[in-house]
């Protein structure tokens, strides 16, 4: 087991998304833009929670006033509450493998030294920042609000000049949280 926390759950996810593709039992995680979209939720609820836990302030949080860390907080175990969340919410049928991996995660910090207090409560507090990060990008774009064909799939040629899943996230990061308004095509 990898013991680099944002590698193993890195790793998780995209077991998931793979398992995911393969049963197309998650079905709002399918196809390459939602597989950014959902990938992209995990990894900044992640770097929220540990950038948070750590309280530098060189690691400025993406998502802006979240709460404080509670004193004594382990960035690993926030960075597992965090992901664990998320995965959860996102892959709703693959609850029982995250719960084997959170259980994995908790035994490796536990011998690294984290107390049960310390442990609980850092969770809790990623779950939280996980929690934050959902709510927050529940009105991305899905694949509901785009041209379908006849057939009722998707039709690329019409939503060429729209705006994808993970589109709305990278616009968010990449200029600073403005939001530039690039609208998905009417034709």
């Amino acid at each position: 087991m990898n013991t680099d926390p944002i590698l193993f759950w890195n790793e998780t996810a995209l077991e998931a998304n793979r398992i995911s593709h393969s049963t197309k039992l998650d079905s709002g995680t399918l196809g390459p833009t939602q597989s950014s979209r959902t990938l992209a939720i995990i990894h900044l609820a992640m770097y929220d929670a540990y950038a948070k836990a750590k309280g530098n302030v060189n690691l400025p949080a993406y998502l802006p006033g979240l709460p404080a860390a509670p004193a004594g907080v382990s960035p690993d175990a926030a960075v597992a509450g965090a992901a664990y969340k998320t995965l959860t919410v996102l892959y709703p049928s693959q609850t029982a493998f995250f719960n084997t991996k959170l259980n994995d995660a908790s035994i490796v910090l536990t011998a690294q030294g984290v107390t049960a207090a310390v442990l609980s409560s850092s969770i809790s507090f990623g779950d939280q920042i996980g929690t934050l990060m959902l709510t927050d990008r529940q009105s991305d774009p899905n694949s509901s609000d785009f041209a379908l064909d006849a057939n009722g799939k998707m039709d690329v040629r019409k939503n060429l000049g729209g705006v994808d899943l993970g589109i709305s996230i990278a616009e968010d990061i990449f200029n600073g949280g403005k939001n530039l308004g690039l609208k998905k095509s009417t034709v």
